[in-house]
């Protein structure tokens, strides 16, 4: 499937003109990885991001000697978005394709070009969902990873009797 027919089939696209999508392609050359490939390499300068046109990726961070997988990429999807809006930061994961994967090259130029818009609105409505979606995860998982305080310890039951007698002794003054 050539890119404009796989960009033209996925939900978010289809109200595109032809025309829109066949110009936008020329701009933003499509690209092939195998599995197993690299598309994206935590700690290096992110320049420009990827739209994934088929195939799916898995993202990872390096956590000292661990690996850890920390989300999937699928059709439909933009990785490495944050290289779309500034210049000077660093990728913050690696992402792997787990098979075959065609995608565009999404690079900060394309926001000169007038013939880009029309498609590039409706990219950056998908790479604000992804970011929104991502930061919401990763507000969950903090707060699932967040010590929890001890139990109290078990107590025989005229302990418990008793601290809770000193309890209410403190409370009403007694």
């Amino acid at each position: 499937m050539t890119a404009a027919a796989a960009l033209a089939s996925l939900p978010a696209f289809r109200a595109c003109a032809t025309q829109d999508i066949e110009r936008f392609v020329k701009l933003a050359p499509p690209v092939r990885f195998h599995g197993q490939s690299v598309l994206i390499r935590q700690g290096e300068p992110a320049q420009g991001a990827f739209l994934v046109l088929s195939g799916r990726c898995r993202a990872e961070v390096q956590r000292g000697d661990e690996r850890v997988v920390v989300g999937h990429v699928q059709a439909g999807e933009v990785v490495g978005e944050l290289g779309l809006f500034t210049s000077a930061a660093r990728r913050s994961a690696t992402v792997i394709a787990e098979e075959d994967v065609q995608a565009l090259l999404l690079t900060q130029d394309l926001f000169d070009r007038p013939h880009a818009l029309p498609v590039l609105s409706v990219i950056e409505r998908r790479a604000l969902a992804t970011m929104a979606e991502r930061v919401r995860r990763s507000s969950q998982a903090t707060r699932r990873r967040r010590p929890r305080p001890a139990a109290p310890a078990a107590h025989t039951g005229k302990d418990w009797l008793a601290g809770l007698m000193g309890a209410l002794q403190r409370l009403t003054g007694g």
